[in-house]
């Protein structure tokens, strides 16, 4: 099998590292050529020298605390670029390094499976990277153009207050300096972003690393003769992993809660993967092995036990219980090129001079020069102008936190690209490392392993670079656009020792601040995508080291073991070189974004009872009949184990959602823009049209997920679900309170329903002509018979989504009930389990292949309402607030107000019904221990003890139910939701007051 490329998931990544010089081409560093030149220019020329003159005009603008904060927040984001191209460019050995070392043997996926297993952290990555480049460029691009925009180019406005030891308010002066601040924050933006997303693909390597450690232990018994061999491989693998979680943080960047996001997400991936490894043995043969090897199993299974957690200097820890990517894609290979998912970001830090060609680092030849005159001439004095402007402004609070949010972001992204830099020949070797030997996938299975993985990273690599690219256009052109380019105006504040306002000095300082924007931009991005493909590489080895261990079989199996080992201690390596590298940026990043997003927020405000006999087969579907039900005669539920085809009920499906759902959305989206002044109208509006796109967001997600839901509707009828006659006593009150939840949820559901329908008629406003829904048409609703028709069309489209609504969060609430139910079954089988029975050994095996399958049914229903649970946590709090705020608007008593009551009485028992439910699945899975310790173990023989404590140490780990781990359905969900809930209420209440 070929190696498998974990740089190629940063690939775009590291281009726009190269474009803005802060990632020497290939494994070198900088050395002294055009390249490093050209890095120079943009690190000095354009980051440092736009932080620089924001930091210098903060000194005229200290007695004004609005100038002061609105530019020293501004001043903060230059210097947080600043201090991570710094690091990029510090630490760019140690980056080469580590995409060299994720690139070995140990690091590689074995398999097609291990493939699979680690491509969804990729493409996650890679999605959220697009998600952040669009955030970024389009922060960018506003901020380089408002005062075009705005028209305060006749004013010689800049986009951010700095000093400029010249009149920047007169021609060329003005152009020239709101050009060097728009290039300038351009380059800031793009690097901070990039050299964030380059931390979090570091720690999705990391994680990915973890997940191919998982699968190797689990499959470290396949092969009985290799077994000792492959755990050796599984060690050395774990300790490798380890030692590249060295390499932390660079990091900050424009779009600083996405950038936040962005750490905590990939790091904590790491965490959660590394998780895994303990528990990847558990599920390998290993009962039939020797002793001699289980003793090195057991070893390594309490070693492995401590998990990776990625850190900013151990102070902070990248937390966020979050999403564990396990799908599986791709193909028999040749040599894996990991560095060629990070190509583009590989690219782009070598255009700004900031990586260095091949795995060299940084030498003093042209491309040396150029990344001085980058970093220097271009990134640093574009902060440092900024930065000193802050002194003039510091009278102006509005202008300070103008210039002082945006010095932090470029600041920060100077620190990035200098510690990218410096950690250049670590970079390299890791670089170097990323596609040897260990860290190749060994065959098609591992490479679709790891796709999702290296795809993710992509997406997010140009998601990232799309919300940059806007911000920096905006950034670059709003004196244009406002017209302020006539009074000389900058893209962003800052002092120039020239006068900006006086041509050609003007378009010089405008040249430079957009050049040096653009530059701080692309190192930030390509620095922070760089460290997100590290993560993500880790993470994909740790993808092909579990896969291997699950495949440890045959005569081979102890020599497998060794290589698995091997590759584990490869990881570790590249885990702890990767933080390393980033941990001064993560430091940085965490502090700054702090500052930076307070002085933002005040840039905001200034701008079945079932009875059977022991012989009968459960009917698990008998208690959601009425459910599926409901949902076949609304068009969403297929009959029997069919899906959709191309028949009569699918186009009664098709037609049900256009007709209903899609052209009801549509008209209130319309109507929105009609009532933007209008704070109540407005809410009245958005909160019901909140509901109906959550509607069908969640309609999306069960069309496309039908298949996997009819297989667990299969599943419940397997024989291992299945109850003895004295366990249905057990689970039969989770069933009938899944009942009682379903027909509470009912009523209140009906019961806005029917207010909805007749309040118009009931308050007499139907004389008014008035509808239930606030809705634009393309035609009068005032004259009949169109008032009549546009009537009966809301009223049936709102029963419609109304009961679909409620029909599909009950069915998510009742496979967490089965769930629960199967726990419960679970754990009264092991407390049974008695010495003086027969067949111990194959009660207990039942009871270990009955709690695989539970876990199997309980990461299927989780995949499929993961993202039906981070939309509906997301926009509960928002909804429930705008429906309390409505009940102190209208008139109190009235049918529209009991409207209003019976709304968000169903929205806090739909939201009650995910939390309590899933909290369940949560109580009942911890159970499973003590159930284990509740057996006659004390007189089971030595090895059927150690089959149990098998189980036990499994099963420690409770199972939550959750959206990503970002949102778990827990009671604790439920009181944030409500507090959230208050605070919108609160808000909304004070503005309208």
């Amino acid at each position: 099998m070929s190696n498998f490329s974990w740089k190629a998931a940063v690939e775009t990544n590291i281009t726009t590292l190269k474009i803005l010089g802060l990632w020497p081409k290939g494994d070198e560093t900088y050395k002294l050529n055009f390249y490093t030149l050209y890095a120079v220019f943009g690190v000095i020329g354009l980051l440092c020298a736009h932080s620089f003159v924001q930091i210098f005009n903060i000194y005229f603008i200290v007695d004004d605390l609005e100038a002061f904060t609105s530019s020293i927040f501004v001043t903060l984001s230059c210097l947080g670029t600043v201090a991570k191209t710094y690091y990029l460019l510090q630490n760019m050995q140690m980056l080469k390094e580590l995409f060299i070392s994720i690139n070995k043997d140990i690091f590689q996926p074995k398999n097609n499976k291990q493939i699979l297993l680690v491509e969804p952290s990729i493409k996650f990555w890679q999605r959220f990277y697009l998600i952040f480049r669009v955030l970024c460029y389009c922060t960018t691009f506003f901020w380089s153009s408002y005062p075009i925009l705005d028209k305060w180019t006749k004013d010689h406005r800049l986009p951010f207050l700095a000093w400029y030891p010249y009149d920047s308010t007169k021609s060329p002066f003005y152009e020239l300096t709101y050009i060097h601040q728009v290039v300038s924050i351009w380059y800031l933006v793009s690097a901070s972003l990039n050299i964030d997303m380059l931390i979090a693909a570091l720690n999705m390597f990391v994680g990915a690393q973890c997940d191919l450690l998982c699968d190797n232990l689990r499959n470290i018994g396949q092969n009985s003769k290799e077994i000792g061999k492959n755990l050796v491989k599984c060690i050395e693998h774990h300790r490798e992993i380890l030692s590249s979680q060295f390499y932390s943080f660079i990091c900050y960047g424009s779009s600083i809660i996405t950038e936040m996001f962005i750490y905590c997400w990939f790091g904590n991936e790491v965490e959660i993967k590394s998780n895994a490894i303990p528990y990847a043995p558990f599920e390998s043969e290993w009962i039939g092995v020797p002793i001699e090897v289980q003793k090195n199993l057991i070893i390594f299974t309490i070693r492995a036990q401590r998990p990776l957690k990625m850190s900013a200097l151990n102070l902070f820890y990248l937390s966020l219980d979050t999403f564990k990517a396990v799908i599986i894609t791709k193909t028999k290979m040749r040599s894996f090129d990991w560095k060629k998912t990070i190509k583009i970001n590989i690219i782009t830090l070598q255009a700004v001079g900031f990586w260095p060609k091949g795995d060299d680092s940084f030498k003093f030849n042209l491309y040396g020069l150029w990344t001085a005159i980058s970093f220097t001439c271009i990134i640093f004095c574009h902060n440092f102008f900024q930065a000193v402007s802050i002194y003039f402004i510091l009278n102006d609070l509005k202008a300070v936190t103008a210039v002082i949010f945006l010095n932090l972001s470029e600041l920060l992204g100077i620190l990035k690209s200098y510690y990218l830099i410096k950690n250049m020949p670590k970079l390299k070797q890791l670089m170097i490392t990323l596609n040897k030997p260990l860290f190749q996938p060994k065959n098609e299975r591992q490479i679709k392993l790891i796709e999702p993985n290296l795809k993710f990273w992509k997406q997010m690599y140009n998601l990232y670079w799309v919300m940059s690219s806007g911000a920096l256009f905006f950034w670059a052109t709003f004196p244009i656009f406002d017209n302020s380019i006539k009074d000389h105006r900058l893209p962003f504040i800052a002092w120039f020792p020239f006068d900006t306002t006086v041509s050609p000095f003007y378009e010089i300082a405008y040249v430079h601040q957009v050049v040096g924007i653009i530059f701080v931009a692309i190192s930030t991005v390509g620095v922070d995508t760089l460290i997100a493909a590290l993560s993500m590489y880790i993470g994909a080895q740790i993808d092909l080291l579990c896969d291997n261990l699950r495949h440890l079989t045959g005569p081979n199996f102890n020599n497998e073991l060794l290589n698995c080992i091997h590759h584990h201690k490869t990881i570790l390596r590249f885990a702890n070189n990767s933080n390393e590298f980033f941990n001064w940026i993560a430091f940085f990043q965490f502090f700054i974004s702090a500052t930076s997003i307070g002085i933002t927020l005040f840039q905001m405000t200034v701008l079945a009872i079932l009875k059977m006999n022991k012989l009968q087969k459960f009917d698990w579907k008998a208690t959601i009949r009425p459910n599926i039900a409901f949902l076949h005669y609304l068009g969403i539920w297929p009959e029997g184990e069919e899906y959709y085809k191309l028949n009569f009920y699918t186009l009664k499906t098709i037609l049900y959602i256009i007709i209903l759902v899609i052209s009801t959305i549509v008209f209130q989206v319309i109507n929105i823009f009609f009532t933007l002044d209008d704070l109540t109208s407005l809410t009245a509006n958005i909160y019901v049209l909140l509901t109906e796109i959550l509607y069908f967001i969640k309609l999306c997600f069960l069309v496309k997920n039908m298949p996997a839901l009819k297989l667990l509707m299969k599943t419940l009828d397997h024989k291992l679900f299945q109850p003895k006659a004295n366990q249905i006593v057990i689970i039969q009150p989770l069933l009938n309170f899944w009942k009682l939840i379903f027909l509470a949820f009912v009523i209140t559901c009906s019961f806005t329903v029917l207010f909805w329908a007749i309040f118009p008629i009931l308050d007499s406003s139907e004389e008014e002509k008035r509808l239930p829904l606030l809705a634009w048409y393309p035609y009068d609703t005032k004259i009949s018979p169109n008032y009549e028709l546009t009537y009966l069309h809301q009223v049936a489209s709102y029963i419609y989504i109304c009961y679909s609504h409620l029909n599909i969060d009950t069915f998510i609430t009742a496979l967490n009930t089965y769930i629960q139910c199967q726990f419960d079954i679970l754990c009264d089988n092991l407390k049974n389990i008695k010495s003086d029975t027969k067949n111990v050994d194959t009660k207990l095996a039942k009871c270990i292949k009955h709690h695989l399958l539970i876990l199997m049914f309980a990461n299927t229903s989780n995949e499929f309402f993961s993202w039906i649970i981070f939309f509906q946590f997301t926009s509960s709090a928002a909804i429930t607030g705008m429906t309390l705020f409505q009940l102190t608007v209208v008139k109190p008593f009235t049918t529209e107000f009991y409207n209003f009551m019976a709304y968000v009485t169903a929205e806090v028992v739909q939201i009650f019904m995910y939390c309590w439910f899933g909290n369940e699945v949560q109580v009942k899975s911890s159970n499973i221990p003590y159930a284990a310790f509740g057996s006659d173990w004390t007189e089971f023989s030595p090895n059927k003890q150690k089959s149990l404590l098998f189980l036990i140490t499994r099963s420690q780990k409770s199972v939550k139910m959750s959206a990503f781990n970002v949102f778990d359905l827990t009671t604790d969900s439920f009181v944030k939701i409500l507090k959230s809930a208050w605070s919108y209420f609160a808000l909304l209440n004070q503005v309208n007051s």
